[in-house]
């Protein structure tokens, strides 16, 4: 009975990992969204001066302010990733933890 008891501890000290990972990638997550919707608005306004017939020097600088936010869009789709990669050690961890669980 005691392996139980220890194990029933490893079991909820590997669930409460995951609620924090999950947290930690959730607001990853919303970052991602958010610098997508600003590269967004960053192309937007890159077609319109282009539509519009703006000057080279505004088309240039608006092209590199859309590099930027591209750029910052992929930065937090890393760490979105990496930090998904974390749920998966956690599912991983849990699995195995329960397994354990149902040893006799």
């Amino acid at each position: 009975m005691g392996v139980r008891k220890g194990l029933g501890k490893d079991l909820s000290r590997e669930a409460a990992k995951l609620r924090v990972r999950l947290e930690d990638y959730l607001q990853e997550v919303d970052e991602l969204k958010k610098r997508i919707d600003q590269c967004l608005e960053k192309l937007e306004e890159l077609s319109r001066l282009v539509e519009g017939g703006a000057s080279e020097d505004k088309i240039r600088e608006a092209c590199i302010n859309a590099f930027e936010a591209l750029s910052e869009a992929m930065r937090a789709n890393a760490e979105a990733l990496h930090e998904g990669s974390h749920l998966l050690e956690s599912y991983a961890a849990l699995m195995l933890e329960v397994a354990r669980s149902q040893k006799r």
